[in-house]
C-alpha cells in the first residue's frame, strides 16, 4: 500500500493492520510497525487500544514498540496510566 493513497479515516484497515501485528513472522510485524509508524497520528488510538486491551501479548508488545516510532505526545501519558493501572491490578505497590 502506498502511503500517498492511504485514507487516514479508514478505521477498519487500521484495526486490521494492528491485529496483524500478532503474526508469527517478525518481518511481517516489523513491516506493519514501520508502516503504522509512517501513518502516525491516525494509527495512535488503535495502537493504544491494542496495548491496553488486546489478549495477545505479541500484539500488545508490538503496539508499544510502534508507539515509540510515532512519538505521539499522548502516548507517554497514556502508557504511564496503563502501567500504573496494570501494577495496581496485579497487587504491586504504587511507584513514583
Amino acid at each position: 500500500m502506498a502511503l500517498a493513497t492511504f485514507n487516514p479515516s479508514d478505521s477498519e484497515l487500521l484495526k486490521k493492520m494492528v491485529e496483524c501485528m500478532g503474526d508469527s513472522q517478525g518481518m511481517v510485524r516489523l513491516s506493519l510497525a514501520e508502516t503504522l509508524g509512517s501513518i502516525g497520528k491516525p494509527a495512535t488510538p488503535f495502537l493504544l487500544e491494542a496495548l491496553a486491551h488486546h489478549l495477545n501479548p505479541v500484539v500488545r508488545r508490538a503496539s508499544a514498540k510502534t508507539l515509540t516510532l510515532i512519538c505521539e505526545a499522548i502516548a507517554p501519558t497514556t502508557l504511564q496510566k496503563l502501567f500504573y493501572t496494570m501494577r495496581i491490578k496485579s497487587g504491586e505497590e504504587e511507584w513514583d
